[in-house]
């Protein structure tokens, strides 16, 4: 008894320790896309899909069933006097024949939909870790403007407390710290919304990692100011990668493969089917024994339709390819050249702007608290540099959003 409240305890222990210390390591983009990959219940449906092909695959692979028929003893004509000896019993066999090679092409194409829903699912993956990503990095952009925001804020509070020293010394009129309590008391609000929509990121990724206990805070290792120069493949070269590389152009070429498979099978019924019949029978104490051989003949119905919508269906899936390859076209172009443009700007920021905005509101809020330059231009310099932080925030953003989708464009992690 005292062994399984022990083992109780120790549960209830190790239960709570697992819930307030769910956080405890940082999560990196790795952690959270294995735990997105295997919670999550899209991914799991997408898994089935390719069980259920292969059902069809199993399914396909089975000969057709034989057909038993038995006669047993027949009852006289109403009428007629029943006669012992003219009783009568029989059996027969009925066996398809697979002459016309319905079952390897049943085969064949099951296959080829097998291929095509591996491929379906690897592309659903794709999209998946694509979201989990832009996710990923949205929240990092968020977590980022509030850490600027804190510290903009911080610094907006101390500003005040000298705006305070100042007045009282006479240095400053009234309406100054009238101005410095307004734009703190303005900033405030604008960090609480976004600390909103920083929360709501949370939740968006928690949700893609199929957590069903959300949390206000998560605590993430990774840092969006690492950024590397874009390659220097061409459109052409990345063009080139991508149809290789992508799942859906593969699923899409198997899908075609599997109807030009099915193609074959519709034409092979339009032509005749037999099977081979065995028969047994006895009457008036003879026995008999014959074999006969059933041929289907198809004089009307020659399958034509089937053999139509499937040479239809094989053109569809052509058009379809050509108008994929235009759309991937298109998406990696904007990818790629948003991509290049964005990490210009952001290394621009790092290079330039950043620095130089430091330096301005470094000087201007020395030369304010010595008295050489007014409030207004102290607030113009401290304006400049936090639109500089969100500009080069918003930015790596959009350079880690374009990389993303360029790299998802070209099937690569």
């Amino acid at each position: 008894m005292y062994k399984n409240l022990f083992l109780c305890l120790l549960f209830i222990i190790s239960l709570i320790f697992n819930i307030f210390n769910v956080n405890a390591k940082p999560l990196g983009i790795n952690d959270v896309l294995n735990e997105a990959l295997k919670n999550h219940p899209d991914i799991q449906i997408s898994s089935k899909n390719i069980k259920i092909a292969e059902s069809e695959l199993l399914t396909a692979g089975l000969r057709p069933n034989p057909n038993a028929n038995f006669v047993l003893d027949m009852l006289p004509v109403g009428g007629e006097k029943y006669n012992p000896f003219h009783r009568y019993y029989g059996a027969s066999l009925n066996i398809p024949l697979d002459i016309n090679n319905h079952l390897d092409y049943k085969v064949e194409m099951s296959k080829l939909l097998v291929q095509a829903a591996q491929y379906q699912h690897l592309d659903i993956l794709r999209q998946f870790k694509l979201r989990v990503r832009l996710a990923f990095v949205t929240t990092l952009a968020l977590r980022d403007k509030i850490e600027l925001g804190n510290d903009n804020y911080k610094r907006l509070n101390e500003f005040n407390e000298l705006s305070k020293i100042r007045l009282k010394n006479n240095d400053i009129p009234e309406v100054d710290l009238v101005r410095a309590e307004f734009i703190r008391d303005k900033y405030k609000s604008e960090l609480e919304a976004s600390a909103l929509a920083y929360k709501e990121s949370l939740v968006d990724l928690q949700y893609l990692m199929g957590r069903q206990q959300l949390r206000d805070t998560l605590e993430l290792e990774s840092d969006i100011e690492n950024i590397e120069a874009p390659d220097s493949n061409s459109e052409d070269m990345a063009f080139n990668i991508a149809i290789k590389a992508r799942p859906d152009i593969k699923w899409l070429i198997e899908q075609n493969e599997s109807e030009k498979a099915n193609l074959k099978l519709q034409q092979s019924y339009s032509k005749p089917d037999y099977a081979i019949q065995g028969d047994f029978s006895s009457q008036q104490l003879s026995y008999f024994w014959g074999l006969s051989l059933n041929i289907s003949l198809p004089l009307f119905n020659q399958n034509q339709g089937e053999i139509q919508k499937s040479q239809v269906q094989i053109q569809i899936n052509d058009l379809v390819m050509q108008s994929m390859q235009l759309s991937l076209a298109k998406e990696i172009h904007n990818a790629r050249e948003n991509m290049i443009i964005n990490y210009r700007i952001v290394k621009d920021h790092i290079d330039k702007l950043i620095p130089q905005s430091k330096e301005i509101l470094k000087t201007v809020e020395y030369s304010y608290k010595t008295g050489a330059t007014t409030f207004i231009d102290y607030m113009e310099a401290q304006r400049g540099f936090n639109e500089t932080m969100i500009n080069y925030i918003d930015d790596l953003f959009k350079y880690h959003l374009s990389k993303n989708l360029f790299l998802s464009a070209i099937g690569k992690d």
